[in-house]
C-alpha cells in the first residue's frame, strides 16, 4: 500500500471476525508504523475524551472509562489528566460491558469501554467492538476541532508534544511519546502453557514470593517503593493479598508504585479457561529495559509457584 501511494495517513485492516481496529499508519518521519493493541486503544480514549472535555463541558464529570484488567495504566494516565475515573473488571468483554452498566446505574456515562490488549473499543452508545469505532476516533484525533481548539491539541498538552504539528504526523507523534512499555500477547514471554491444578494454592504461593522477592528486586532497579494486589472476578475488583471469592480463576494484578505513590506499572495473569495456558503481562511507565526486568521478575515468581503446588 505504502508503495502504491504516499497519500494515506492511516489504514485499517479487519482481523477474521471484524471486532478489532488493527491500524497501519503511514508517517513521513518514522516510517510505516504497526502500533500495538495497547496503543490503539489509547489513541480511542485520548480522541473521545477530548471530544467530551471540548464539545460537553456541562456533562463532563459524569464520564467514566471502563477497561480489563490487562490494559496498559497509561489510560488511567491519561485519564487522569482529563480528570476521569477508570474502573477495571476481569478480562472479558461480558466483563467489561458488565461493569459499564453497572457504573451506568450510578449515574456515570460510560464514555469509552474496552480491552487495552486487544485493541478493540466499544464507544458510547455502542455495546460491541467495532472497529468503524476506532476509525471514527482516529479520524476525530487528527482532524476535528472546535470552540477555539482541537482533539489533537487537548491530546497533546497530555504528552507535552506540539499542539501544530501536520496532520500526518500526529498519530505516530502521540505513540512515540507515550512513556509506557507493556508485553503483547504476541510475545513469546507472554504465556506459560501449563495447567493450573488449584488456583488458590497457586496465587497464594505467588503473594508469598512476592512478599519474600519484592525487597530486593526494587532495591535494584529503584522504581518501585511498593505494591497492592487486586483480583478481578467478573466485574468486580478486590483489593488485598488473598482477597478472593473461592473461585479464584480470574485475573490477578500487582499495582507497582513509585515515589509519591505514583502507579508505575503493574504485574499481570490470568489463567485461560479453554485451554492450558497462563497469560502473564508486565506494564511499566519506563524503558523497554525496565519492561524486560519487570517481566523476567514476574516470571520467575510464578514458575516458583508452579514448581511448590506440584
Amino acid at each position: 500500500m505504502s508503495e502504491s501511494s504516499k497519500n494515506f495517513f492511516f489504514a485499517w485492516v479487519p482481523d477474521c471476525d471484524g471486532d478489532r481496529g488493527n491500524i497501519v499508519i503511514n508517517d513521513p518521519v518514522r516510517g510505516i508504523i504497526y502500533p500495538d493493541a495497547q496503543s490503539t486503544f489509547m489513541l480511542s480514549v485520548l480522541s473521545e475524551l477530548a471530544f467530551v472535555k471540548i464539545f460537553f463541558p456541562g456533562r463532563f464529570k459524569k464520564i467514566c472509562v471502563t477497561v480489563n484488567d490487562a490494559t496498559s495504566l497509561r489510560i488511567e494516565k491519561i485519564a487522569g489528566f482529563f480528570n476521569i475515573p477508570v474502573f477495571t473488571a476481569e478480562t472479558g468483554e461480558a466483563n467489561v460491558l458488565g461493569l459499564a452498566r453497572i457504573k451506568n446505574q450510578h449515574g456515570y456515562i460510560v464514555r469509552m469501554a474496552g480491552e487495552g490488549s486487544n485493541g478493540g473499543n466499544i464507544t458510547f452508545p455502542g455495546l460491541v467492538r467495532d472497529p468503524l469505532s476506532t476509525v471514527m476516533s482516529l479520524l476525530k484525533l487528527i482532524f476535528l476541532s472546535g470552540r477555539g481548539t482541537s482533539l489533537f491539541a487537548a491530546a497533546a498538552a497530555c504528552f507535552n508534544i506540539d499542539p501544530l504539528l501536520p496532520f500526518n504526523e500526529r498519530l505516530a507523534a502521540i505513540i512515540a511519546a507515550c512513556p509506557f512499555h507493556t508485553t503483547s500477547a504476541f510475545e513469546s514471554e507472554a504465556l506459560l502453557k501449563v495447567r493450573i491444578k488449584k488456583y488458590p494454592v497457586f496465587k497464594a504461593l505467588y503473594e508469598k514470593h512476592l512478599r519474600e522477592r519484592f525487597p530486593e528486586f526494587a532495591g535494584q532497579n529503584r522504581l518501585f517503593k511498593k505494591y497492592e494486589i487486586y483480583n478481578y472476578e467478573g466485574a468486580r475488583e478486590r483489593k488485598g493479598q488473598g482477597n478472593r471469592s473461592g473461585d479464584e480463576s480470574g485475573g490477578l494484578r500487582v499495582i507497582l508504585y513509585g515515589d509519591q505513590s505514583q502507579k508505575k506499572g503493574f504485574l499481570w495473569m490470568r489463567g485461560s479457561r479453554t485451554e492450558p495456558v497462563l497469560r502473564l503481562m508486565a506494564d511499566i511507565e519506563g524503558s523497554r529495559k525496565n519492561h524486560d526486568e519487570l517481566l523476567s521478575f514476574h516470571r520467575r515468581l510464578i514458575e516458583k509457584s508452579l514448581m511448590k503446588q506440584s
